[in-house]
This record gives structure tokens, C-alpha cells and sequence, in this order.
């Protein structure tokens, strides 16, 4: 079944590689119409979400902002097509970065980084920035089940030099790497939702109290002794991106337990704000939340360290 998928997926896709980026966008505005109003994805959840992210808006602004997201999202999802085959000289003008010097300057003071994301704007693009920077660029991302996409989309995030690392040996491989002196920038899109194992920290998030965070950003930042840089995403015109790097910690050790997470949600909260659309509204963010634990906690006797924003 995996070979199936896979052969389908090339037979559908393959085709639209040829085709003009302006051609892929006008593409991307019919599918938008079918998705929106015929295949109404997930649209039930992009409603609650934003309605409850925002209860000070009105019905109609709600709905402009999903209209929004839903043509952004088919975007996000055809310019994966465009990512294969587009030249580096194209993506220096699609893909531009603000505040580079921030990070040759960490780099000279032979510092590691860890660069913070959100699922904000495009977020497979930043990975050009490996051509940008003396830092190794190390990217963590999930494997996908079927071993051919996985291998595809491996392909796909590194066509300009950034290596990609599994979460599950996200700590390792860096520790690896700063132990033969490779300075490392590692890349983390840091507001999934965690595992019922991994809910040891929540905050207000989008007026959502009691949502948990994942904590690998600054657990890795502390033990590895890497500055901690948040990436800010805004999108001037259709098909670019400007992502301008903020400094928030240089030194971590000595910093109070959970500064760094509160501090990487509040610069995102900040950042969907000014342009909601450019969220993934369609992800399940809050499907497990502080109050939801302590059920959990009773059927497998969980007993997280629990601190509440």
C-alpha cells in the first residue's frame, strides 16, 4: 500500500513540476475554491479554533480570517511542488532573511544556536537557509510512516544543504556534533502539541489557559548550552517570505525553569496576531489540554511537574 500511495502520489504530482510558478499559483486558487466549499477540510475545526482564539471578533471578521487561511494553506501546500524544483537564485528572492548578521555574530563566538519556528507562513522554506549561513543546519522533523514519503520529503527539506533529524535523536545527533567541534544551528518548529508523557508545562496560549507546551526546545537550548534565536515570519506578497532572526537568550544555564518556552510562545502568539491567516488553524492544537490530564493521570498514573501560566 505504501508503493501504491507513493506511485499515485507521482502520477498526480509529477506533471505539475513542469508547469510556471504563476500557473501553480492560479492552481493553487481553484483548489482553494473546491477545498473551501466543496471538501471543506477540517473547516469545522478552523472555525472553532480561530472563534475561540478570538471571541472579541465579530462572525465576519472570523470567517475573512478562514477564508484567508484556507487559500494560504493550498499555497503552503503547492509550494512544496515549486521547493522541487526551484533555483537557488529563485529562492534568494522568494526566501529572503532579515538580521542575518545575529547569527555570523553567535557564530563567531562560537555559539550554537537553536532557531524557534511555528506552523506560521512556510515553514519548509527556512531551510534554504543553510546556503546563508558557516552553521551546520539540522532541522527536526518527524518520520512519516510510509518509508517512500519519508525519503521524498527528506530529499525535499535538504535541497539546499539543511540535514534533517529525527525528534527521537534530535538531542543526540547535536551532541554528536558539538563534541567534533561542528557548530550546529538546529531548527525546531516548536508549537505541536506534546504527548500526555511530555505535558509538563502550560501556559495561555491564544486565550487558551491551560495549554501544554512542548519543552524540547529548552531542554536541549540548557543542556547543550546553545543560544536561543526565534525565527519571525511575515509574507509581504504571494509566494515570499521574509524571516528576520530575535535574539531571546545568548546564555541559558542559569535562567529560571520555563523562561525560554514562555518566552518562544509569547514572540509566536505575537507573530499569528498580527496575521492570523498564516497559522495552522487546522491543526488539532488543543485537543489535549491541562484540564484533560488528570484523567489521563488516573488511567496511567501520570504525575507531571506542573507549572501554570
Amino acid at each position: 500500500m505504501n508503493t501504491i500511495a507513493y506511485g499515485l502520489f507521482w502520477i498526480v504530482f509529477a506533471p505539475l513540476c513542469i508547469l510556471p510558478t504563476r500557473v501553480i499559483y492560479i492552481l493553487s486558487d481553484i483548489i482553494f475554491l473546491l477545498n473551501y466549499h466543496v471538501v471543506r477540510y477540517r473547516k469545522k475545526v478552523v472555525f472553532k479554533n480561530l472563534h475561540e482564539s478570538f471571541p472579541e471578533k465579530s462572525d465576519k471578521e472570523i470567517k475573512s480570517i478562514a477564508r484567508k487561511f484556507y487559500r494560504h494553506l493550498t499555497d503552503v501546500f503547492l509550494e512544496d511542488i515549486i521547493l522541487m524544483r526551484i533555483s537557488f537564485k529563485n529562492m534568494r528572492k522568494r526566501m529572503q532573511y532579515k538580521n542575518i548578521e545575529l547569527v555570523n555574530e553567535l557564530y563567531n563566538k562560537k555559539k550554537d544556536v537553536v532557531m524557534i519556528l511555528g506552523h506560521y507562513g512556510n515553514w519548509e522554506w527556512p531551510g534554504s537557509f543553510a546556503s546563508y549561513t558557516p552553521y551546520g543546519l539540522c532541522s527536526v522533523y518527524k518520520e512519516l510512516h510510509n518509508p517512500y514519503f519519508d525519503r521524498f520529503f527528506k530529499r525535499l527539506r535538504g535541497r539546499f544543504g539543511n540535514q534533517l533529524i529525527e525528534m527521537r535523536d534530535s538531542f543526540r545527533a547535536v551532541y554528536s556534533r558539538k563534541r567534533n567541534n561542528q557548530p550546529t544551528a538546529l531548527a525546531l518548529i516548536a508549537d505541536q502539541s506534546p504527548l500526555w508523557k511530555e505535558m509538563k508545562f502550560f501556559t495561555n496560549f491564544l486565550n487558551h489557559p491551560g495549554t501544554p507546551i512542548f519543552l524540547g526546545t529548552e531542554r536541549i537550548a540548557k543542556a547543550l548550552d546553545m543560544a536561543v534565536v526565534f525565527a519571525y515570519i511575515t509574507k509581504p506578497k504571494r509566494g515570499h517570505y521574509v524571516l528576520e532572526f530575535t535574539l531571546l537568550f545568548e546564555e541559558v544555564k542559569d535562567l529560571p525553569e520555563f523562561l525560554i518556552t514562555e518566552t518562544h510562545v509569547r514572540m509566536l502568539e505575537k507573530n499569528i496576531r498580527e496575521r492570523p491567516e498564516l497559522w495552522l488553524w487546522s491543526h488539532k492544537r488543543w485537543k489535549r489540554m491541562e484540564s484533560d490530564l488528570y484523567k489521563e493521570e488516573n488511567q496511567q498514573n501520570v504525575s507531571p511537574k506542573i507549572k501554570n501560566k
